[in-house]
């Protein structure tokens, strides 16, 4: 009996962080064949987005800044209001070739960009920056805590794996209308390289 008991309490410890991450997200998309409802394209190019067997796709173009086409962007919880997470899954079955060539989640004032965390190609290599962290494979799994003024980036390239940090920043003083976003940086022009996006939660924090 003693046994079983010492094994109930082993399992139970070792089961309480999954259960404090599998908690419910305040949103949720897997975009599959369709956008759910918030989603609106900031610049955008029809022919630069796709569904492939019920995956989004977004094509890499050779833009930046103000300039970036089909930025995808929904409204921000209020982060004055409390701290929330919000991560992204994609996959970028290609080769970073161009300098600067970037994807990833970015924090949005108006239609300027107020802060990034991006898988981008600098130099020859592949790094999630700030941060400038060197990263390898095609997946990459992006996690954003925001508190008030406070951010915090995460990481990691395997689905399994705990969250590595990237880095910790300020967002600028609170803008009304903040939305989060997904963008592409710095595509080739002679060349189509799609990124996969897979998956996009967002969570309230306690």
């Amino acid at each position: 009996m003693l046994r079983i008991i010492s094994f109930v309490c082993l399992f139970c410890l070792m089961t309480l962080p999954l259960l404090a991450h599998e908690k419910e997200p305040f949103f949720e998309d897997k975009f599959q064949g369709e956008l759910k409802e918030g989603w609106s394209w900031l610049r955008e190019n029809p022919k630069g987005h796709r569904f492939v067997d019920k995956t989004l796709e977004v094509l890499m173009e050779p833009f930046s800044g103000d300039e970036s086409r089909n930025v995808l962007l929904r409204s921000a919880p209020d982060r004055r209001a409390g701290a929330y997470q919000f991560e992204l899954s994609l996959e970028t079955p290609f080769a970073f070739e161009n300098q600067y060539q970037q994807v990833g989640l970015f924090w949005m004032q108006g239609e300027k960009t107020a802060l990034k965390f991006v898988r981008e190609f600098i130099d020859g290599e592949l790094y999630v920056f700030p941060g400038k962290v060197p990263i390898k494979g095609n997946e990459i799994f992006m996690r954003l805590t925001v508190n008030g003024e406070n951010v915090k980036a995460e990481f990691k390239t395997d689905a399994k794996d705990e969250y590595k940090p990237a880095f910790e920043g300020k967002l600028p003083t609170y803008n009304e209308g903040e939305k989060i976003g997904i963008q592409c940086w710095h595509g080739l022009p002679d060349k189509e390289h799609w990124v996969k996006l897979r998956h996009f939660k967002i969570f309230k924090m306690d």
